[in-house]
């Protein structure tokens, strides 16, 4: 048996890294195109007619599964400093959001909240939007069902995005509502 010491430690080699001399350097420009010359880019469409949700939403930074007990939901939320959470089914799909008013709810029960799973608590459950959902009927599904937050889902039913009433308000200039709702 080898002691540390007697161990045959060997220092890692330095990485050799490659760098090309302005001989071996080659620009690469399709034929029929001038390299002195810079040629204009290709017109790209920057504003759409009809902005979507895609347009509108922000990435889903937090997600739990549903199996989370309430009060475990609830220092994820107190610790993330977040006011909602995504909760998703055993195959990782979206599932509903839950915020953190309706969390706290529950709270004052403790053995409730150590014992009841997220997925059996009332919370926003779909339909949800889609990326290519216009963000104008975005905004009317959240205003008639009264919600400020609405997961975004693609066609398989996975998060893609979360859209706030504050974003679609900025992106459809429209004034903000005075509510007070979750």
């Amino acid at each position: 048996m080898c002691s540390v010491a007697q161990w045959p430690w060997h220092e890692p080699e330095p990485v050799k890294y490659w760098t090309p001399r302005p001989s071996q350097v080659r620009l690469l420009v399709p034929a029929g195109h001038d390299a002195a010359r810079p040629q204009p880019l290709e017109p790209t469409i920057t504003s759409r007619m009809s902005p979507t949700a895609a347009d509108a939403m922000i990435a889903p930074d937090l997600q739990v599964s549903d199996h989370i007990s309430i009060d475990r939901a609830l220092d994820v939320l107190r610790g993330s400093h977040s006011q909602y959470v995504l909760i998703r089914d055993d195959a990782g799909r979206c599932a509903g959001i839950i915020t953190l008013d309706q969390l706290t709810a529950h709270a004052p029960k403790p053995w409730y909240a150590e014992n009841t799973r997220v997925r059996d608590i009332a919370h926003d459950r779909g339909p949800f939007a889609h990326p290519g959902m216009l963000a104008s009927e975005a905004a009317a599904a959240m205003r008639e069902r009264s919600l400020t937050i609405l997961p975004v889902v693609d066609e398989d039913g996975f998060a893609v995005g979360i859209l706030t009433t504050a974003r679609l308000q900025a992106l459809l200039g429209t004034p903000p509502e005075d509510t007070d709702r979750p």
